[in-house]
């Protein structure tokens, strides 16, 4: 269901995206003039309507957590006779065990409440032996991470899985980022064309779910993981721009001293006894594969998503298995962990794209091909961890 819904959410949120573009349209505007605001007012068109939607979802996801959000009861917590919250040994024991040194006095100070912290200052001759205890306190945070730490040297297939995850939501965001610029540039489309293409993906959700059910109960979900990896390298390699790629090879084999940046020199460039220019798109991009590339671009970006979501189902399910018990009762546990490892995931996609558009500003580089070569090779590199940690995947 997390797979799922997640997959969902990508691909709802670009659907209503363009369902704006088309209906407030680009000429609709409304402009509230208001004193005190940077832009003059409120201005409401489409570029600015689908923040005005996740800010009123956004509005309506608190009232939910603010009136009917319950805390659910801590694994680590239990209420003894008196109605008091006491903390179970059995869970508590991360740090006492073998994955980190602490002495008794740390470890009393770490489990210590509030209460006591304040019978042991009153009871003190001097404020100086307050401190001792507080640089105890904080040192049993830093030990508790270290910890965290340890456990992932010692479980080498946790932190492959983490790593495979990270490319997961990488290459999503890569895909989903960069389709708008894409089908602009090579195809002459707006933006809803884009948002429709990316919402018509979640359609794969489901039957990539089924899917993956049917063959974890005939094979291992090990050997699920690494052709997933090989279905996503086989999409990188089937959405490239070949033709693209070939005028790219025969510019720079011809021109390698020239300086192809400047758009004013396209006539003095030539391919094959005709003038460059004219092989060209308006956005001054190379055609895509011979009238073939929008074909091409919807199958193979069909493909590499499916295979995301499989490798999503599969890389989760074994995250869980490969975790240790002690890694779920701290501070940095593995959910955390794997948040912040898919953000890190998103932030490298955009970099990507980024790049690759700065790429793109030389007339010999192609702006896909820029695109899809590094989340290539960074399969992989995925594949080539898979392979070498394939036993501690269980």
């Amino acid at each position: 269901f997390f797979v799922a819904a997640s997959a969902m959410g990508m691909s709802i949120g670009p659907l209503i995206a363009a369902i704006l573009d088309d209906t407030a349209g680009r000429d609709f505007l409304i402009d509230l003039h208001l004193p005190f605001t940077p832009a003059g007012g409120i201005i409401f068109n489409s570029v600015t309507s689908p923040g005005f939607v996740m800010a009123i979802l956004w509005f309506l996801e608190f009232l939910f957590l603010l009136f009917f959000f319950v805390e659910p009861d801590r694994i680590n917590g239990a209420e003894d006779d008196n109605g008091t919250k006491s903390t179970d040994s059995e869970t508590t024991s991360l740090i006492k065990t073998d994955y980190g040194s602490m002495d008794g006095r740390a470890m009393r100070n770490d489990l210590m409440t509030s209460s006591d912290l304040l019978e042991e200052i009153s009871d003190s001759d001097s404020n100086d032996s307050f401190h001792p205890k507080i640089e105890n306190h904080v040192k049993g945070y830093w030990d508790e991470i270290a910890s965290v730490f340890s456990l992932l040297v010692i479980n080498r297939g946790l932190p492959v899985t983490f790593l495979v995850f990270c490319y997961i939501e990488l290459a999503d965001e890569v895909l989903i980022s960069s389709c708008s610029m894409i089908v602009r540039r090579y195809f002459d489309r707006n933006a809803s064309a884009a948002g429709y293409l990316i919402a018509s993906l979640g359609a794969l959700v489901l039957p990539a779910n089924f899917l993956v059910e049917i063959c974890s109960r005939r094979v291992s979900e090990r050997l699920i993981m690494k052709l997933s990896i090989w279905f996503i390298i086989f999409g990188c390699f089937g959405i490239f721009n070949y033709q693209g790629l070939y005028y790219d090879l025969v510019g720079i084999s011809q021109y390698g001293g020239f300086d192809p940046i400047d758009l004013k020199h396209l006539k003095q460039l030539e391919l094959s006894g005709e003038e460059i220019g004219h092989f060209m798109t308006k956005d001054h991009e190379f055609p895509y594969d011979w009238n073939y590339g929008q074909v091409v671009y919807v199958i193979f970006l069909s493909a590499i998503f499916g295979g995301t979501i499989v490798l999503e189902g599969v890389t989760t399910s074994i995250m869980a298995q490969v975790t240790p018990s002690e890694l779920n009762t701290c501070f940095l546990n593995s959910g955390l962990l794997a948040t912040l490892i898919g953000t890190l995931g998103r932030v490298l996609s955009d970099s990507m794209i980024t790049f690759s558009a700065l790429l793109d500003i030389h007339i010999f580089i192609d702006f896909v091909n820029a695109t899809f070569l590094p989340l290539l090779l960074l399969a992989i590199g995925c594949l080539a961890l898979v392979n070498k940690y394939y036993d501690k995947l269980v």
